[in-house]
């Protein structure tokens, strides 16, 4: 009795091609997901996010230090002479 089904362990270029995929082929991995219905990663848009979050953080601790800095007395010295 020979199985209709794609054996288990069969790699991409030796599992069976449907009419539609020949039709339509896929244009990447992103196109692939979105057909399965996952939606792809946007990588850029992370990217953006930590960028600006980073930006947060060391724009507060600038300002903690300007403020740590302008709260501590300065000892002016004089000249000996």
């Amino acid at each position: 009795p020979v199985s209709n089904k794609m054996p288990r362990g069969c790699s991409a270029t030796e599992r069976p091609v449907s009419i539609t995929e020949l039709l339509y082929p896929t244009h990447g991995i992103r196109d692939e997901q979105a057909r399965r219905g996952v939606k792809p990663r946007d990588h850029a848009r992370d990217n953006r996010r930590f960028i600006k979050d980073l930006e947060r953080k060391n724009a507060q601790e600038r300002e903690a230090r300007a403020a740590s800095a302008a709260a501590t007395p300065r000892r002016m010295y004089q000249a000996v002479g």
